[in-house]
């Protein structure tokens, strides 16, 4: 029987992080940590563990109630090797390639390619087009996909808990590229043109992944067809979304044989 509820962020300073400790704490009679490996926590066998987006490798983070290992959480980090897993799955991404003369030959045609110089970086990190004359060094090249919509679609425990559909905000500079929140986008509750198949998509990527818990980036382009671009193993969590994690989480917790 779990005890204690333990949130393991990639940073003490996680805001979505620490939205959910005070959400699970608004629901929740016992025990809610947020803690880092300082030498201050000792894990117990009643803990569940809440791994969130954190991929260091811990002897005690093998263990068998802790949600997301770490292993996975990097695996999942790691853009290149998202692509090649949701491929082997038959699950749609943009087309991809490491091979600089192959992204030279797809600008040639007139397609757009990305350079990903970072392969765990986020919110547009790292990303620089690629022309004719000159294409970047870089470890992933990404077909740049005109889209119509973009989703979240959030999956714990093999079902969807919550699906956001990405807008324009009213602030910053709006850049239709890369839909960050820092290039003037936001999440609304605004999807109930995406199929059921599609959420079920997101479903099958978080578990190819190796992850109990993820929030899947869904586009559609103008033929109306949808790819996975990632799957955020800390996604921000705000309003409604928080409260759908913690009733996952709870659920999660007092199922516990």
């Amino acid at each position: 029987m779990y005890e204690r509820i333990i949130i393991f962020p990639y940073k003490m300073a996680s805001h979505s992080a620490r939205s959910l400790q005070a959400g699970l704490r608004s629901k929740f009679e016992g025990k809610v940590l947020c803690v880092f490996p300082n030498g201050r926590y000792h894990p117990r066998k009643t803990d569940l563990i809440i791994n969130w987006g954190n991929s260091l490798d811990l002897d005690w983070m093998v263990a068998t109630n802790i949600l997301n290992s770490s292993e996975a959480v990097s695996r999942a980090s790691n853009k290149l090797y998202t692509f090649n897993i949701l491929d082997l799955y038959n699950i749609p991404t943009p087309a991809f390639t490491t091979n600089p003369d192959v992204a030279l030959s797809w600008v040639a045609l007139g397609r757009r390619v990305l350079a990903r110089k970072q392969l765990h970086g986020h919110s547009g990190a790292g990303i620089e087009e690629c022309t004719v004359t000159d294409i970047p060094k870089a470890p992933l090249y990404v077909e740049y996909i005109p889209k119509i919509a973009e989703y979240r679609v959030h999956v714990f425990d093999g079902a969807v808990i919550d699906i956001q559909r990405k807008r324009k905000s009213t602030n910053g500079i709006l850049d239709k590229c890369i839909r960050s929140h820092a290039n003037g986008w936001v999440f609304t509750r605004n999807y109930a043109d995406l199929p059921r198949s599609e959420a079920g998509i997101c479903v099958t990527a978080v578990d190819a992944l190796s992850l109990d818990f993820g929030a899947v980036d869904l586009i559609v382009d103008k033929q109306n067809k949808h790819f996975v671009l990632e799957v955020n193993t800390a996604p921000g969590l705000e309003g409604t979304t928080i409260d759908l994690y913690t009733t996952a989480i709870l659920q999660r917790f007092y199922n516990n044989d």
